[in-house]
């Protein structure tokens, strides 16, 4: 449900969300719940293949293990598509994917 929340998330005023998503965590069919909190960290210019984008850029995190794990996510301001994502370890970002197609109608 990311794939929705997220760019609605980006796409709205709001500054900071948490969220609870259900899932089945060690995959036995027992339910779970989960605490995560995604937060705009500002606005970024993003290239690929030559394109820039206008991006926002938002961190998600699970706030149990808020200290292991940073999700790093920029969507699009226009469109308000995933043009990338990474990690942030300490204060260090990777990239992990990127968008390599973009065709917009």
């Amino acid at each position: 449900m990311m794939d929705m929340s997220l760019p609605a998330f980006a796409a709205s005023k709001l500054d900071e969300i948490l969220f609870y998503p259900i899932g089945t965590g060690d995959n036995r069919g027992a339910l779970s719940l989960g605490e995560f909190a995604a937060k705009k960290l500002g606005d970024e210019e993003v290239t690929v293949n030559g394109k820039t984008f206008s991006c926002t850029k938002v961190s998600l995190v699970l706030t149990m293990f808020s200290w292991a794990w940073t999700g790093l996510f920029w969507y699009d301001k226009e469109t308000h598509m995933l043009i990338q994502s990474g990690v942030k370890k300490g204060n260090k970002e990777k990239i992990t994917q990127t968008l390599r197609k973009f065709t917009y109608k």
